[in-house]
């Protein structure tokens, strides 16, 4: 009986030890498995990842802008499109403002003349045109309006200048419609205001008008130093495809941005001391508006009936808070339309449409 009992426990270990054998060899091949497909994963990204940046490359040019014959300033651009006038270029307004001459360097290297077909200072977009003999390959443009927070994007451009030129960096979405407001005339307040991608893929001096990439190769935004703010780590801005296209648009055709005007001279009410409400006898309880300083002869809002001293407080329905919001509601406007301004002159609320100019 006994040696029943001990043949049995010899069987019993053995079978254990080989059921334990087999575990432990399965365990290894799902865990090698994991680790296998885990690699194919991340290369296959870093695959696509370094296709789009090959596919995309030549998009890219540099954009060296000159004065009195000496390198003034550089940044990048994008090739937007080709036509039987040329090839246009896509830029920030800010990288070629104050030079008289433009130079455009291929990613071939090689370096071509470019002129200016219009640019616009509140988009900070603007427009060049050359002349290349030799092919090139334009950005297909995708819809800003689709990207969404945690997305992968690539920038290209020539951080720093010309040393670093064809650099990339890669990063993630981080924020869409960002409004951010800018002072162009540089009194110290917001006068504008734009929106924006925020993205973390780093953005440098050099890199201003160059491209931010989705990882379908699609260029979703112009990258613009102007507009990113230094005094934070990782946080950058690009002017979204759905922004810049119908300004390039206009500017091909007309070379200007023609924005509507009423013809007033203002001041900010929101910005008003005590002492200068008292100044031009403005209610103290009165803290939103446009206060009207001057009227300017023959313009529309003098043909409306408005005059010196009046306040506006509503366009279209639309309450003027400040100037931002004014500059934000004229601008989105065009030439020929007729709007309703509601105003205020000595504590009475009156009502007029003006026909803008």
């Amino acid at each position: 009986m006994k040696k029943w009992i001990i043949a049995l426990v010899c069987l019993l270990l053995i079978w254990n030890g080989f059921i334990t054998y087999e575990f432990l060899e399965l365990k290894t091949n799902v865990d090698s498995n994991k680790t296998q497909s885990n690699v194919t994963v991340l290369n296959s990204v870093l695959t696509d990842i370094t296709d789009l940046v090959t596919q995309n490359e030549p998009k890219v040019v540099s954009v060296i802008t000159n004065k009195d014959g000496n390198v003034y300033s550089s940044g990048s651009g994008v090739i937007y499109k080709q036509d039987e006038n040329g090839v246009y270029i896509v830029t920030n307004e800010h990288v070629i403002s104050n030079g008289d001459e433009v130079d455009v360097i291929f990613a071939n290297g090689q370096t071509i003349d470019a002129s200016i077909v219009g640019k616009d200072s509140l988009s900070d977009i603007a427009v060049l045109l050359t002349k290349p003999e030799f092919s090139v390959e334009v950005f297909t443009i995708g819809d800003s309006s689709n990207i969404n927070k945690g997305e992968y994007v690539l920038a290209i451009g020539s951080p720093y200048g010309l040393d670093f030129q064809g650099s990339v960096s890669f990063g993630i979405i981080s924020g869409i419609d960002r409004n951010i407001g800018l002072d162009h005339n540089n009194d110290g307040n917001i006068d504008w205001e734009i929106s924006v991608i925020q993205t973390d893929a780093s953005i440098n001096p050099g890199n201003s008008g160059g491209p931010l990439i989705n990882l379908n190769g699609e260029l979703i935004g112009i990258n613009s130093m102007s507009i990113s703010n230094n005094k934070y780590n990782g946080i950058n801005f690009a002017i979204g495809s759905n922004e810049f296209v119908p300004i390039v648009e206009k500017l091909i055709e007309f070379n200007e941005i023609i924005r509507p005007y009423i013809g007033i001279k203002f001041k900010d009410i929101s910005k008003m001391t005590v002492y200068q409400k008292s100044f031009y006898n403005i209610p103290l309880d009165v803290t939103e508006g446009i206060f009207v300083e001057e009227v300017l002869v023959d313009s529309p809002a003098y043909f409306s009936g408005i005059r010196n001293s009046d306040i506006i407080l509503e366009i279209d329905d639309v309450l003027v808070k400040n100037e931002k919001e004014y500059n934000k509601i004229i601008y989105n406007l065009n030439v020929g339309d007729i709007v309703n301004i509601t105003y205020m002159r000595n504590n009475e609320i009156y009502s007029v449409d003006v026909n803008l100019q």
